[in-house]
């Protein structure tokens, strides 16, 4: 009996379980049956705690990003179960006490009797000395080996393939309409770059918050009632041929297909210095890619200055829920070029 009870202490003192601590955390319990397969008496797991966070600009608005939690969980659950074996082995501790202690009084002074009823008691509280002071002895060779850290874990950004781009340069629209937007000019011969950059971003800029995504639109017309506020309906070349089209009265044909099958140009992935506002940047699709979204779909973004390129983007099937996630949207060009590195530019505002 003292033998078992003496492996059983061992092992515990042996194993993680019997010397760590996990990190205390100041947010709300969970329930702890809700998650744990197999629960645990006195077991207390607490929320993830966010201990990085990255801030971007996200249509002129300042967006946190978390991208790394500390979950303790882990720790949480081995410290619950090494307490509740403290009690069980504790118990068999004093059971084995009271046990020695009645084969003590039974002996009638035989010593075979008496030397086991003391090798019992001996080993029932050398037991309960070894296990109640493992943590400290352990703190003492190491603090380390008393302690479980919580895990890090980095949060993997989704990147939602089907959400972009446009799969054929066919539009099922017709020409852009832009009543709704601006006059196109009737002459631009005399125009500077720069004359026509603005006339781009002035476009850009009246669309915003205007647009929904509907693949295939060229013309802006044709939203559904689900559309709502966004009474403007475009796809993403579609915005490039839009705003083409009632910026400069340059009728752009429709689809990636065209805008990058020629004179596309090689791109900087951390700066546009080659780029001028009214600059397009993307890719077309091609079934023979490394990359899947490539092999999916063609993209492509306006840049408007200021290190930013505008796009229209959106799932395939416009609802009420989500019809704010299919607006125009404003990112930051280094930001894409990290999504999409496989990106090309084309300067079409001075063909």
């Amino acid at each position: 009996m003292q033998k078992f009870i003496l492996i059983t202490l061992l092992c515990l003192i042996l194993a993680p379980s019997a010397v760590c601590a996990a990190e205390e955390t100041k947010l709300a319990q969970i329930n702890a049956s809700e998650i744990l397969k197999v629960n645990i008496p006195g077991v207390k797991l607490t929320e993830p705690i966010v201990t990085e966070t990255e801030t971007r600009e996200e249509n002129g608005q300042q967006i946190k990003y978390v991208t790394k939690k500390s979950t303790p969980w882990i720790a949480q659950y081995i410290v619950g179960l090494y307490s509740y074996a403290i009690v069980i082995i504790s118990l068999i501790a004093v059971i084995s006490l009271m046990f020695g202690g009645l084969l003590y009084l039974s002996s009638a002074g035989r010593p075979e009797q008496v030397n086991k009823a003391k090798s019992i008691i001996f080993g029932a509280i050398s037991g309960l000395v070894v296990l109640l002071s493992a943590n400290l002895m352990l703190r003492i060779i190491n603090p380390d080996l008393s302690n479980l850290s919580a895990i890090e874990i980095d949060i993997v950004e989704k990147i939602e393939i089907e959400l972009v781009g446009d799969i054929s340069s066919t539009p099922i629209s017709g020409p852009p309409n832009c009543q709704t937007i601006s006059t196109p000019p009737t002459d631009i011969s005399d125009f500077t770059t720069q004359q026509k950059s603005s006339h781009i971003l002035e476009i850009i800029n009246k669309l915003k918050d205007r647009v929904s995504y509907i693949i295939g639109s060229r013309d802006g017309v044709g939203c559904d009632k689900a559309a709502g506020k966004y009474q403007i309906c475009l796809d993403c070349s579609g915005l490039v041929t839009y705003a083409y089209q009632c910026g400069l009265g340059i009728d752009i044909q429709h689809g990636t297909n065209y805008l990058f099958s020629r004179n596309t140009i090689e791109l900087s992935p951390e700066k546009p210095d080659n780029l001028d506002i009214g600059d397009v940047i993307g890719w077309k699709k091609d079934t023979s890619s490394e990359h899947s979204m490539v092999r999916k779909c063609g993209h492509v973004g306006i840049y408007i200055g200021n290190n930013q390129v505008a796009h229209v983007h959106g799932p395939p099937v416009l609802t009420n829920e989500n019809v704010a996630n299919r607006s125009l949207s404003i990112m930051k060009y280094e930001i894409w070029m990290s999504k999409y590195p496989w990106s090309v530019g084309r300067k079409l505002l001075t063909e």
